[in-house]
């Protein structure tokens, strides 16, 4: 049933149990939740808040939209109650002569008398936008006036037409993003939180313009954004010599060639900047009086540690840069990108994550993460290691025996490796895979022992495999 048609219906349909308002709104909150899809206080991933990954888009926004066109279907009350929850991601694509949106926000739904919102319940805008595009293209308009239509808008994500080819030369997009645009997101400062424009993606026509549009986002929290490769290597005077910004609340930001791919400068109020991401090493790094208040680093590392010495050396020289980080993340290509001695003294949590290949898949190569952990990693502090890519070593992942083995087998070792390793290993939604004592928790609990089913139908008993090992090593 269509959803505008719903409220003219008449239709019988059984009453759902008699509960408060506000118990229904919390079950369907839960029914559609997405990790990070509307968070706006951090980029946490060690909180399993964070915003969307930095390959993720729209299947990951799209995946609760059928439990929530669902909700609005039962009867009345839950059309009532679930219909904020319906519009609250909107994904919109621009393409040559108009845009393309998820939901028409014009057309307006009734029930009982009553006018149910769209536009008013928006609180992240995903869109895509064509290459084909023209700055004065009528579609740059409609886009803009969109966007002012959107009270509440707290998130704004822009990605090119490729967002799932990440990595791949053949997609790299550097289409300028039009004033107009920017001018309509300037509109939204009192609302938002978030800027994310896809790594390797899209550029911004005019930094000037940029920084213009920073200046009335007071309230800007996070900013994800690729470099502007038309100023890349050289700074225009409009940068040079702009006037100071305040973004007092801005707590997490890309940065890279000297905060370039942002547009900031060292005079900037940037007195809540705790977090810095790094599209690659070598970086030129912020000045003192950004660099020492950062806490949490995310690293890029688009080399092999193991086969590159340039980059084992650029490595320790960027974490030098950061005296006060103590939380790191770093994305690779390939776990075994990772099989070298790493010295990390100040860290206590360490995330990992794996960027997406451009032919979409992985290297079967996580057999090697147990030796990088409990072997290569050197953080005599280091409490948590937690895999904030996709479903690595998750209670859903599915792996061979062997590499179930081997996990056990090291946690088991460890004491013997390295006395001092007692953290624990997570997933990215912060479930314990491994206890501060080695014990892998993967599988299933029976009379007080641990049990895995492995890709190959065989029963794997992890409590056994760690009793053995570690008794080989009690002396």
């Amino acid at each position: 049933m269509p959803l505008d048609t719903f409220a003219t219906a008449n239709v019988h349909l059984l009453s759902p149990p008699q509960l408060p308002s506000e118990l229904w709104i919390y079950i369907f909150e839960l029914a559609t939740y997405v990790p990070g899809l509307l968070e706006t206080g951090c980029h946490d991933p060690f909180s399993g808040t964070g915003p969307l990954l930095i390959d993720e888009g729209r299947h990951e926004m799209n995946r609760p939209l059928c439990t929530k066109r669902s909700l609005v279907l039962v009867c009345k009350l839950w059309c009532k109650l679930a219909w904020p929850l319906l519009h609250r991601v909107l994904i919109v694509e621009c393409v040559v002569g108009h845009i393309l949106p998820q939901f028409d926000l014009g057309n307006e739904v009734k029930l009982d008398g009553a006018l149910l919102p769209r536009g008013a319940n928006v609180r992240r805008l995903h869109c895509i936008l064509h290459t084909t595009v023209p700055a004065d293209d009528p579609a740059i308009e409609d886009l803009s006036t969109f966007i002012r239509s959107l009270p509440r808008l707290e998130i704004f994500s822009l990605r090119g037409p490729q967002e799932n080819r990440r990595g791949s030369t053949a997609y790299m997009v550097h289409n300028p993003v039009p004033e107009p645009v920017l001018l309509a997101l300037a509109e939204r400062g009192p609302t938002l939180r978030v800027l994310d424009w896809m790594p390797d993606r899209l550029s911004v026509a005019d930094p000037a313009q940029w920084r213009a549009m920073l200046s009335r986002l007071p309230g800007l929290r996070i900013i994800r954004k690729c470099m502007d490769e038309s100023v890349a290597w050289s700074r225009t005077p409009s940068i040079s010599d702009a006037s100071s910004i305040s973004l007092p609340q801005l707590v997490s930001s890309t940065w890279d060639q000297a905060g370039w791919s942002t547009h900031l400068l060292p005079r900037d109020n940037l007195e809540s900047l705790r977090e810095l991401e790094l599209p690659e090493l070598g970086t030129i790094p912020p000045p003192p009086n950004i660099s020492s208040n950062i806490t949490r680093l995310t690293l890029h590392i688009n080399s092999s540690l193991r086969q590159d010495r340039d980059a084992r050396r650029q490595l320790e020289v960027t974490l030098a840069m950061f005296p006060q980080v103590v939380d790191l993340v770093l994305w690779v290509r390939y776990w075994a990108d990772l099989c070298a001695a790493i010295s990390l003294p100040r860290i206590k949590r360490l995330g990992l994550g794996r960027l997406r290949p451009p032919d979409g898949e992985y290297e079967t190569d996580h057999f090697v993460l147990p030796t990088v952990l409990y072997q290569y990693i050197r953080a005599p502090q280091l409490k948590v290691v937690r895999f904030v890519g996709r479903d690595e070593w998750s209670p859903n992942a599915h792996h061979d025996q062997e590499d179930f083995l081997l996990l056990q087998m090291m946690t088991a070792q460890r004491y013997i490796i390295d006395p001092m390793k007692s953290f624990t290993v997570e997933d990215r939604e912060g479930r314990l895979l491994v206890d501060h004592e080695g014990r892998v928790l993967l599988g299933t609990l029976r009379d007080g022992r641990r049990f895995l089913q492995s890709s190959h139908g065989e029963t794997l008993d992890l409590t056994s495999i760690y009793e053995e090992e570690k008794s080989k090593y009690a002396h």
